[in-house]
């Protein structure tokens, strides 16, 4: 069920909610501008990470994933107009909503902590909080991570540069590898997603939210 279109100011107006919606219930409905920029930060916000940490990401990779994420905005029910047709109008709709709706609370605080300790110790890679935060820290820069008062150790900080050359290096050598030894790269880190997706799902398929990978 796709969810109700609602106009775009946070929170919509009583006027845009759907008569049939249960406000009572299950509150305001999400508006369209959360709805797009939830989408951004599964595609955009996504590759300028993966960029940060040193990863190599082609324009048309880049490209492929838009595709995909648009279709899936479209599937949920994001306004077409709100739909960016290029990698280059993401960029304008990110910088237009950030800075529309960028008003950092303690109750932002509390939540990307929140976020970060229930993310600490876990599987594949069983990072620390304080990795995680200085993870955070050289993703978002450090005036947004000053306004959500995250903070690492200066080792931890050190950690994640040195760590974004590793991954810088190993980006570009694997795409100098054989296509023989890259599909053999690719299986391995289908299982080990698989495997984490266990770890952190359970054992039952079923319950699982991408199936194909059971």
């Amino acid at each position: 069920m796709k969810p109700a279109r609602c106009c775009t100011t946070s929170p919509p107006p009583t006027a845009c909610v759907p008569a049939a919606w249960a406000t009572d219930r299950f509150d305001l409905p999400i508006n369209q501008e959360d709805m797009a920029g939830t989408v951004l930060e599964f595609d955009y916000m996504v590759v300028r990470g993966l960029r940060r940490m040193g990863l190599y990401i082609s324009h048309q990779e880049h490209e492929a994933m838009h595709y995909f994420w648009r279709y899936a905005g479209y599937l949920l029910g994001v306004d077409e107009a709100l739909l960016t047709a290029t990698v280059e109008e993401q960029k304008v709709l990110a910088l237009q909503l950030t800075s529309h709706l960028y008003d950092p609370t303690e109750d932002s605080e509390k939540l990307a902590k929140s976020l970060l300790a229930g993310m600490a110790g876990k599987p594949p890679f069983h990072l620390s909080y304080d990795v995680l935060v200085a993870v955070s820290r050289f993703l978002i820069g450090d005036a947004m991570a000053d306004d959500l008062n995250l903070h690492s150790r200066v080792s931890s900080a050190a950690a994640v540069r040195l760590a974004r050359a590793g991954f810088g290096a190993a980006s570009l050598g694997q795409r100098l590898l054989p296509e023989a030894a890259k599909r053999r790269l690719e299986d391995f880190n289908h299982d080990l997603g698989r495997r984490t997706l266990k770890l952190g799902l359970g054992k039952d398929p079923a319950r699982w939210g991408f199936k194909a990978m059971a």
